[in-house]
Formats: C-alpha cells, sequence, structure tokens
C-alpha cells in the first residue's frame, strides 16, 4: 500500500506501513456534533471545544439549533487545546481560574417558581481525584438564594445534579451511590417535571450510557426552581469549584431523554473518544 492521506466519510486516515491512526479534524467535531442535533430533540445548548488557545475573552461558538450560543472564556493563564482519542476536549486543570461563560437566557431554566420542568444535562467528562467538588456545567451561584441548577462532581467523585428554590433558601439532590472511576466518561442526568417534596425521585443518573444507583436527598421546602438572572458556566460555578479534568461535548436539552437514547448517545460518540 502507498503512504499518504485518504478521506474516510468524515475524519482523515493516515495510512503509514499499513496503519491507520484517525486524526482530529473540523469534519470529526461536526460530525459529533451531527449525531448530538439527530438524537436530541430540541437542545438549548450544545458545546465543544475548537480553539487553538483558551486566553481570556476569546470565544466558543455553541452548536445547538438555531443561532446557537456564544461562550467566552475566562483565564489569565490561556491553557492549550488538547484531546481524547479523536475528539478535541478543553482542560483547564493547568489554571485555577479557566472557565467559560454564555449570556443568561430563559431556555436555559427549568422551573418558574411554581413548577420544574423535564431535563436532561450530559457530556464527555474526565474524572479526576481531587478531593473537592467540581463543577461541570450549571446556572449557579453556590448559594441556594441566588442559584438555578448544577452538574457536579462531588469530594469524592460521585456526579450530582443539584436543584435550587431560591424564594425558599433550598436544594434538593441526587448523587451516584459509588464514585465514577479516574478516567473518561460519558454522563448523564435526567430530571422530570417533578417538583416539590419528591422533586429528584425519579431522576436517573446514567455513566456510560447505562443507569446507576443514585440517591435522592430531597427537601419537603422545596418547592421548583426559578428562573433567575444567573449565567450559564462550563467549569466552576461563580463561587469557584472549578473543573480539574478534561471537557469534551457537553448539551443540555429541554427533555427527559429515554435510556434508550441515552445509550444511543454514548454509543454513537464514544468512538470519537476511543471508549
Amino acid at each position: 500500500m502507498k503512504h499518504g492521506i485518504i478521506k474516510l466519510q468524515d475524519s482523515e486516515t493516515s495510512i503509514t506501513e499499513g496503519k491507520s491512526t484517525a486524526l482530529n479534524t473540523t469534519a470529526n467535531t461536526h460530525s459529533e456534533v451531527g449525531i448530538l442535533l439527530e438524537v436530541l430533540t430540541a437542545p438549548v445548548a450544545i458545546i465543544g471545544f475548537t480553539n487553538d488557545t483558551y486566553a481570556a475573552a476569546q470565544t466558543e461558538l455553541g452548536l445547538e439549533n438555531g443561532a446557537g450560543r456564544v461562550w467566552t472564556y475566562t483565564s489569565t493563564n490561556a491553557p492549550s487545546k488538547t484531546t481524547q482519542g479523536n475528539a478535541y476536549v478543553w482542560s483547564p486543570a493547568a489554571t485555577a481560574d479557566a472557565y467559560l461563560s454564555t449570556p443568561d437566557t430563559a431556555d436555559m431554566s427549568f422551573g418558574d417558581g411554581s413548577n420544574d420542568s423535564v431535563m436532561s444535562v450530559g457530556g464527555w467528562i474526565e474524572v479526576v481525584n481531587t478531593g473537592g467538588s467540581q463543577r461541570i456545567i450549571s446556572k449557579s451561584t453556590g448559594t441556594s438564594a441566588t442559584s438555578e441548577w448544577a452538574l457536579s462532581l462531588g469530594p469524592t467523585e460521585t456526579l450530582w445534579l443539584i436543584c435550587y428554590d431560591a424564594s425558599a433558601g433550598k436544594l434538593c439532590y441526587r448523587n451516584t451511590n459509588t464514585p465514577l472511576s479516574v478516567g473518561l466518561h460519558f454522563v448523564t442526568v435526567t430530571k422530570d417535571a417533578t417538583g416539590g417534596a419528591t422533586a429528584m425521585d425519579a431522576t436517573v443518573i446514567y455513566v456510560d450510557g447505562v443507569a446507576v444507583a443514585s440517591t435522592a436527598t430531597n427537601d419537603d421546602n422545596y418547592v421548583a426552581m426559578e428562573n433567575l438572572a444567573v449565567v450559564p458556566q462550563i467549569g466552576r460555578d461563580t463561587s469557584g469549584s472549578y473543573f480539574a479534568g478534561d471537557l469534551g461535548r457537553l448539551f443540555v436539552t429541554p427533555e427527559e431523554l429515554t435510556a434508550a437514547k441515552v445509550w444511543q448517545l454514548f454509543e454513537k460518540t464514544r468512538g470519537y473518544y476511543n471508549k
């Protein structure tokens, strides 16, 4: 076989001595986004990482349906883009102040103060043992009275979805019973429209496409999330809780994903991350 570069569907492949190695390309990036757009009904956020560096004020364009969001980096140290498998990922671990934010919009809120609405949030994350809480994506200030929701890793690497009732100053949450192993995982949390004292009972947490054992912690005084002026952020909340590992494609969608759809997302995107 002659040496050279050939185009195979969505990625380039380098052919050397009979072996092939997929390369990271823009085609790979958009092919992965296309998978999410096929499976998700109406995502309000799909974010990946394509910039060469991540200096303060640089932006990433959201790739959800419609015009898309603009996410802006905040970092004084400008960490570099890296890869996991054949996918570009963002590695904020090199700096303690690296995160992204996007202007607040109503479609990133999942409650009106009286009722919660359905939501699913997730994506590819690298678990790193830090001994501290790490925000993945959130509309949270870290204080119940001014927060909406947060997807987080806890201090022992358990996965959490936290929902806040700002008026009551209360929160409820569901977290995995066991820690996630160190390394790359596809995580998804789905919540139905239940509010009140059983708000998290039907919430399901998936790790690598499969539902895992988790525990709901409710509060009798919790009513519903509220639509507040809270900026959505990736990699931290406004009080800190920075994320330490790599972050791949993330999504937020106003639907309660079925187990079949979660598995489909995992199976169709895992090859990009060599999982």
